[in-house]
């Protein structure tokens, strides 16, 4: 996980939002030469 942030608007209406390094599978580490997809924003 590199960040998080959250935007709340008067209304109600909140968003959340993840920044993160995604592997090209489940347990994949960079510290063993994988190489990441990239850095994906939800």
């Amino acid at each position: 996980m590199l960040g998080v942030a959250v935007k709340k608007y008067e209304n109600g209406t909140t968003y959340v939002f993840l920044y993160f390094t995604e592997s090209a599978k489940d347990g994949d580490d960079v510290t063993e030469g994988k190489t990441p997809l990239g850095n994906r924003l939800y």
